[in-house]
């Protein structure tokens, strides 16, 4: 998610997703581009599948999670909750929808937190 806005090329097929950033709602989550759509979220799922050769229980269900967190991280309602520590909260990614050159983790995993704890300066 952070090289589509970094990278002019890639922006350009991520750009949609941020047409909707003045209300942000559940559905945005699923407001992405048909490049987006085939780059970022469906071969993540194929590569995936073809590697580790998943049951259709276990396909099904990270699909799922995926799905929901998704639109969990685009609820405005659940912007002051406690979120769980190392997870994409629903503040952190509606501040980068306000920001947009900074939280860029989606949608479960708070990646932009574990790097700054691995990568911290000295």
């Amino acid at each position: 998610h952070r090289e589509m806005h970094r990278n002019r090329e890639l922006y350009q097929y991520h750009k949609f997703h941020h047409c909707f950033d003045k209300i942000v709602t559940p559905s945005i989550g699923n407001a992405v581009s048909r490049e987006e759509f085939c780059m970022a979220y469906m071969s993540p799922f194929i590569f995936g599948a073809l590697i580790f050769q998943p049951t259709e229980l276990t396909f099904v269900s990270s699909i799922g999670t995926i799905g929901l967190f998704n639109l969990l991280i685009h609820m405005y309602e659940l912007k002051d909750i406690s979120w769980f520590s190392g997870m994409v909260s629903p503040q952190k990614h509606i501040t980068h929808h306000d920001i947009k050159n900074q939280n860029y983790s989606a949608p479960v995993i708070d990646f932009d937190a574990i790097s700054d704890y691995v990568f911290v300066d000295p």
